[in-house]
């Protein structure tokens, strides 16, 4: 007697699988995912080439390894609030290289639930936006400066009306007095 199983659908899955493993892989992101206490358990390539770390380096830590001591205690604690109440949170952290460097990102934390509906895992995926920032940043510095400038234009130009209209006043007063004499020696003309 031969017995046959049909192994189509666990096929499919096996191949749906590589690809998703391929995309996390070769994703652009960063994508860590860490156990329920916020332990690193997978890292993508990304991650390596973004903070310098190898995954041998991080794997069992915390994330608190890039942690650069600009984001508060409260901030953390809202996230953690946030997904351990089962919802993503979004945001940014300004986080430290292995090397000292720091750098910017924008991350999205979502918990990952079991077939029950319990949380067994965290996912990050997170955005190098460092550029972004800068950028961000020497706009604002540009537009300051504008604005300043244009303070200083509107102050000239409120300074050089004020001049024209004091000038006007000056030249004025002694024009009148010239006008008034010239129109008085032609009446005293037109009478003799």
């Amino acid at each position: 007697m031969v017995t046959f199983i049909d192994i189509t659908e666990r096929k499919r899955a096996e191949r749906e699988l590589r690809k998703l493993s391929t995309v996390v892989e070769q994703s652009p992101s960063v994508i860590v995912i860490t156990d329920r206490a916020g332990n690193i358990e997978y890292t993508n390539p990304k991650f390596l080439e973004v903070t310098g770390y190898t995954a041998e380096e991080v794997c069992g830590k915390n994330p608190r390894v890039l942690q650069s001591g600009e984001t508060t205690i409260d901030e953390y604690k809202r996230l953690w609030n946030t997904i351990l109440s089962g919802q993503e949170w979004r945001g940014q952290f300004h986080n430290r290289k292995k090397n000292g460097d720091l750098y910017w990102e924008e991350a999205v934390i979502a918990p990952i639930k079991n077939e029950n509906g319990k949380i067994t895992n965290f996912v990050a995926i997170k955005e190098d936006i460092t550029r972004r920032k800068s950028s961000e940043e020497k706009l604002k510095q540009a537009l300051d400066d504008l604005a300043r400038a244009n303070l200083d234009l509107k102050k000239a130009n409120d300074a050089r009306s004020l001049f024209l209209a004091m000038m006007s006043h000056e030249i004025r007063t002694p024009l009148n007095a010239i006008i008034g004499m010239t129109a008085f020696k032609e009446i005293g003309r037109a009478h003799v």
